[in-house]
């Protein structure tokens, strides 16, 4: 038999869906400009982040349940920043604790590897202290494999580093 490996989130969905006076099923959302919704220059695709995405897909599934997100993204935000602004958001106790860092970490190299794993297991471990929270790491997104028209003039100067990052395999190390 499969273990759940979200066996406490999924009984307070059916808590929820059996009482509807309890607080809703929180997910808390930490990271980078990705978590934020950061789409083009100050505007944010908030609709579009993988959070609320997330939480409309948990609506449609289950109807009768109340879920609420606190998006604690911050565009340049790196795992050490992460830990900084946790105890911020483990105060809401949340359920779901969803941490996506990476991204602007990478840009540290091979140096930057070992401080991104203590922020990101740092993390966990508070997390598990202090909340019943099921925790999920996300996967750091792909970057840049060519130049774009989509890159704003003010990023141009660091266009070639992110691609080196992604085709290089950098990226791929802080997965």
């Amino acid at each position: 038999m499969t273990q759940d490996p979200l066996a406490r989130f999924h009984r307070r969905i059916a808590e929820k869906t059996s009482n509807n006076g309890l607080p809703s099923v929180l997910t808390v959302a930490l990271g980078d400009s990705v978590t934020a919704g950061a789409g083009r220059e100050d505007h944010y695709l908030h609709d579009d982040a993988y959070h609320a995405i997330l939480k409309r897909l948990l609506e449609t599934r289950y109807p009768r349940c109340n879920f609420s997100v606190i998006n604690a993204g911050d565009n340049g935000q790196s795992a050490q920043g992460g830990v900084a602004k946790l105890e911020q958001v483990l105060h809401h106790q949340p359920d779901l604790l969803l941490i996506g860092f990476g991204l602007n970490d990478c840009g540290q190299g091979d140096e930057g590897l070992e401080p991104f794993v203590e922020a990101l297991e740092t993390m966990i471990r508070r997390a598990r202290e202090t909340t019943a929270a099921e925790i999920l790491l996300l996967t750091p997104n792909m970057m840049l494999h060519h130049d774009s028209d989509a890159v704003p003039d003010k990023w141009r100067h660091v266009l070639e580093q992110f691609i080196q990052i992604q085709t290089g395999g950098m990226r791929r190390k802080y997965t």
